[in-house]
């Protein structure tokens, strides 16, 4: 979900007369022992994929910022790390502007073989709309979103939603996660263009005329 990519990240903060906030970032990556009750540090399970095994991967990320002296300490146990591009991540990378509108990108299907037989498998599956630039994206910005799907007869499509539904008019999702929920939708626009478009007449108040919603 494109909301999990934007949304429910905290900032590492600075003190707030922080002059010159900026981070430097270090990653550490040793092994820690487990000892046993016995104070044995042997472990004899004959599993070799065996996860209670007395060794154990450790990860420690120190962050500084030299200007306030604030300093993060993230510590965890066998932590994948994975080195990638903002494309791939499917976040970090500057929006499109259509219709007025700000597109911010999310995932591809596939990253790294090429577009497919969609000829889109490369490219975002998902954007979230809002109508201004900003630093940083939040729920409250987002205006619409849209999305790739396939019609029954296998044809990509995008659909759209725009205009979103107050949370008190739907479930609420756990805490610390975001689903955006749209009170106008529509689902048979053939690229994200059209799709953006759409979006703008349905977020418009001057526009009189009622919405079609497709399905």
């Amino acid at each position: 979900m494109i909301e999990h990519t934007y949304f429910g990240w905290t900032q590492l903060s600075h003190t707030e007369s922080c002059a010159t906030p900026t981070w430097d970032i270090d990653v550490r990556h040793d092994t820690g022992i487990r000892p046993h009750a016995d104070r044995a540090v042997t472990h004899g399970c004959p599993d070799q994929h065996c996860t209670h095994d007395s060794d154990f991967g450790r990860v420690t990320v120190r962050v500084i910022c030299r200007g306030c002296d604030t300093a993060h300490v993230i510590t965890g146990e066998s932590l994948a790390r994975t080195v990638t591009t903002t494309d791939a991540l499917g976040y970090g990378q500057a929006p499109r502007q259509i219709a007025g509108l700000y597109l911010w990108p999310g995932r591809p299907v596939l990253h790294g073989w090429g577009p497919g037989a969609s000829g889109l498998d490369d490219q975002p599956h998902e954007y979230l709309v809002t109508t201004a630039l900003v630093d940083r994206l939040t729920p409250g910005d987002c205006v619409g979103a849209i999305g790739r799907h396939r019609t029954a007869g296998g044809h990509p499509r995008w659909w759209a939603g725009a205009v979103q539904v107050p949370p008190p008019l739907r479930v609420l999702p756990e805490p610390g996660e975001y689903r955006l929920a749209w009170a106008h939708r529509t689902s048979d626009h053939t690229n994200p263009e059209t799709a953006a478009a759409w979006i703008a007449d349905a977020i418009d108040p001057a526009q009189q005329k009622p919405l079609v919603v497709a399905v």
